[in-house]
């Protein structure tokens, strides 16, 4: 029956047709069956045997090593090119190359300081000289002078380093390359299996914290006794740093990417190392400080 609501014809309300249910779709059944998950996937089921330990080397002999690899000099023929007969000026008393090996003997002697010491020692200068002698002949050994370059000879040739330091990078880079693709490692064939790689063919990446040159946070201070600004020399590069978890460090963000050989102690290659940055492009440019991370204080060698 039909009533009249606020002017209007009002009927019963119409039923909803009923909806269907869907029907169960059948899962099809692989084509495969899978078998129980290894234990080894992510992980060893049982802990490798340690392979052999390394000897720690003296420093004597580390850089006997350092001095017998060819491609330090042809990376100082290829950044720093030798001069042309007839050039005027005064020849120099020590090659590029001479500076390299000074550069990559601080990492034995911890300071520059403390290597163009030890290359004034007679026995220590002599392993350089024959070093020499083996890659460059011994014209090149015999016009060396009779001692190591001292401390005034590397603050010169500093500042070419640094200038030239992005191509030294490159070469240097493409020499470490190149020492590992002769050792055999990095192959193009596949050795071992993707669970258990062969360690040749695994490339390492790892980052840590080194000292910066100065300890120093701030340029100027006020002496406490004289009450006289002092200036300090401050690394523009140094800022606190993460390290092992959360524990905060002062210093420089270094990673470096490195491949070894299978149970070979000092086999390892470093293949490239760089600045890690701190913080985003986005922020040091509202900042108004400019990042040098990354450009010419990274040590080549």
């Amino acid at each position: 029956m039909a009533t009249i609501r606020d002017g209007g014809l009002m009927g019963a309300p119409k039923r909803r047709p009923a909806v269907s249910k869907p029907k169960p779709r059948t899962k099809k059944k692989p084509d495969y069956v899978m078998g129980p998950t290894p234990k080894d996937v992510f992980s060893f089921s049982r802990p490798e045997p340690p392979g052999p330990s390394a000897r720690p080397l003296p420093a004597l002999e580390r850089l006997e090593l350092l001095v017998a690899n060819p491609d330090l000099y042809d990376v100082a023929d290829r950044v720093y090119p030798g001069r042309a007969p007839g050039t005027p000026g005064r020849r120099p008393a020590y090659s590029p190359f001479i500076y390299l090996i000074l550069l990559a003997s601080i990492s034995i002697f911890d300071t520059a300081e403390m290597a163009c010491a030890n290359f004034q020692h007679e026995h220590m200068w002599k392993i350089v000289r024959e070093g020499v002698r083996q890659h460059r002949g011994d014209a090149a050994a015999d016009g060396l002078p009779e001692t190591g370059p001292q401390r005034h000879h590397w603050h010169d040739f500093r500042p070419k380093m640094l200038d030239a330091l992005q191509d030294l990078r490159e070469a240097s880079r493409d020499a470490w390359i190149n020492q590992a693709l002769a050792q055999g490692m990095l192959a193009k064939k596949r050795r071992g299996t993707p669970v258990r790689p062969h360690p040749s063919q695994v490339i390492t990446g790892d980052g840590t914290v080194v000292r910066p040159a100065s300890d120093q946070t701030e340029e100027f201070t006020i002496d406490e006794r004289t009450g006289v600004p002092r200036r300090h020399r401050v690394d523009p590069d140094a800022t606190i740093q993460l390290e092992g978890g959360d524990r905060e460090i002062y210093g420089n963000k270094l990673v470096s990417f490195s491949i070894r050989d299978e149970c070979s102690p000092h086999s390892r290659i470093i293949l490239n190392t760089d600045t890690a940055r701190h913080q985003s492009k986005e922020l040091e440019s509202q900042s108004g400080r400019p990042s040098r991370h990354g450009d010419s204080h990274t040590r080549p060698w």
